[in-house]
C-alpha cells in the first residue's frame, strides 16, 4: 500500500493519471476480482509472483 501512494504522489507531481486510464485500470482491478472470487482464476501469492518476475529478468 506504501508503494501504491508513493506512486500516486509521484504520478501527481507530473500531471496525475489521465482519468480514462484511471478508469480502465478501477474497471480491469474489478473484473480480476470477480473472477478470483468466482473461481474462474485462481490469484497467485505475491512471493511467488515476485520470484517469477525476477527469475525472468535475470534477478
Amino acid at each position: 500500500m506504501n508503494n501504491q501512494m508513493n506512486e500516486r504522489i509521484r504520478l501527481e507531481g507530473r500531471g496525475g493519471i489521465a482519468p480514462e486510464i484511471e478508469t480502465a485500470w478501477q474497471s480491469e482491478t474489478r473484473h480480476r476480482v470477480a473472477e478470483i472470487q468466482s473461481g474462474q482464476a485462481k490469484g497467485i501469492p505475491l512471493d511467488e509472483a515476485l520470484a517469477e518476475a525476477r527469475k525472468r529478468v535475470g534477478l
